[in-house]
């Protein structure tokens, strides 16, 4: 081969942008796990991020003094989604007969709707007899 040429690496894909991707995206993997870790705290254990790189080379031609061949190369990112939520409601039948979910008026939690609460997770203080928020009067 003549000295214009030189042996394919991967820093010479699509003249270098390819490798550029390839970086930037593993960049935003480590930035979203570390955002994600921060985030959810101990639910975050076990979430994974992935960036996947494909090369594919194909022959482009049969032609034996041609030896052309097509490289394609791709980069995905795949990003850990949020932990999943499960929280309790219990059924019953609205006063119109309509079958529904039923949960407090704060929400839905992990511990059964019957049993009533204080506050809420977030801290908000509820009415235990209406189940209602209690505004909070240094909001005011």
């Amino acid at each position: 081969m003549s000295t214009r040429f030189v042996p394919v690496e991967l820093g010479h894909l699509n003249e270098g942008r390819f490798l550029e991707e390839a970086n930037e995206h593993f960049e935003l993997v480590q930035a979203e796990m570390v955002k994600h870790l921060r985030k959810h705290a101990d639910k975050a254990k076990g979430a994974k991020a992935k960036l996947v790189l494909e090369i594919e080379v194909k022959c482009e031609n049969a032609e034996k003094d041609e030896d052309l061949f097509e490289i394609s190369a791709k980069s995905k990112v795949t990003l850990p989604t949020a932990p999943t939520s499960i929280s309790l409601a219990m059924g019953g039948e609205t006063q119109d007969n309509q079958l529904r979910l039923f949960a407090r008026r704060s929400g839905t939690t992990g511990d059964t709707p019957r049993q009533g609460i204080l506050a809420t997770q977030d801290g908000r203080t509820i009415d235990p007899e209406t189940g209602e928020e209690i505004p909070d009067e240094d909001a005011a």
